[in-house]
């Protein structure tokens, strides 16, 4: 395995753990409400004894009624923001891979433009005609129930290039395996 697909792993691994540690920090107070209540009440006499012994009044529970809704509220800020920079985060990953597949997709399609495209046609015709005669030796060489069905998918061109490269045994069993039509016009364009 590459470094790539080691870290891709890792981080698969560690982005979600690391994503539900915050949201338990934040879910805590709804998950758990009473030891929240619990800590929450401890707090506030903490703070109590606190102002009692600068000499400052005691605090009013409309203030603390007040403090502790903002806390929640802010609480359920926290967990919006985090639910949307994940799927901030997820979306510009799924872009990146978007932009990453087309990048490809045109690389694939500069390849295929640089590819020489060759063409049967073209081969044969640069064969000399000793390796021609070679090549089709073993075509040729079939019975002419094997040779017909071969012949007849054939254009006119290949045929006349064949039927030139043969010898005469060769063209009499070509002219055989065609039927009479297809032979017609071999004949037809090897005449002119």
């Amino acid at each position: 395995m590459n470094k790539a697909v080691i870290l891709k792993i890792a981080g698969l691994i560690t982005v979600p753990l690391l994503v539900m540690i915050v949201a338990m920090y934040f879910l805590y107070p709804y998950i758990n409400k009473e030891e929240y209540n619990e800590l929450v009440q401890a707090q506030e006499e903490k703070l109590d004894a606190e102002f009692e012994a600068l000499g400052l009044p005691a605090q009013e529970d409309s203030v603390v009624a007040v403090l502790s809704d903002t806390t929640m509220v802010m609480d359920s800020v926290a967990v919006d923001t985090l639910v949307t920079d994940e799927l901030q985060l997820a979306l510009e990953e799924n872009t990146l891979l978007h932009k990453r597949v087309d990048s490809l997709i045109a690389e694939i399609e500069v390849l295929k433009a640089n590819q020489p495209e060759e063409t049967d046609a073209e081969d044969i015709q640069e064969l000399s005609k000793e390796e021609f005669a070679q090549r089709i030796k073993s075509l040729l060489n079939l019975e002419e129930d094997d040779l017909a069905p071969i012949l007849e998918k054939m254009t006119n061109e290949q045929l006349v290039r064949l039927y030139n490269g043969g010898g005469t045994i060769q063209r009499e069993k070509i002219l055989r395996s065609l039927n009479s039509d297809k032979a017609a016009k071999l004949m037809t364009e090897i005449m002119l």
